[in-house]
């Protein structure tokens, strides 16, 4: 499980022992997070109109995306076959991405 929040942590949990497995801190308030569909990476996004790319084991950064010109990302998610997410935001565009080469 993970969670998002706008003080700039994303928390990566472990549900069975209720404690915290990986934290990560941006310079950003995140809107939402999501897992990648291996489960090694998380996606985030939020008010610095970034889309980040993490390692879950470590918590390091491994790609940054300009994922809008101006506002927040406020939604993504990511396709059943990992191959694409979305993503929607304050500037009214729904962007379709492909998860591996970062492009919409």
């Amino acid at each position: 499980c993970v969670s998002a929040s706008t003080d700039g942590s994303t928390i990566i949990w472990d549900l069975e022992t209720y404690t915290r497995n990986q934290i990560v801190l941006a310079n950003t308030l995140f809107k939402c997070v999501c897992f990648g569909a291996r489960g090694d990476h998380i996606l985030t996004s939020g008010s610095d109109h970034k889309i980040g790319y993490w390692d879950v084991q470590d918590g390091a950064a491994l790609r940054e995306l300009q994922g809008a010109k101006n506002g927040a990302i406020n939604a993504m998610d990511i396709s059943c076959d990992g191959q694409s997410y979305i993503t929607g935001g304050e500037d009214r565009l729904l962007k379709l991405w492909s998860y591996n080469e970062g492009n919409v």
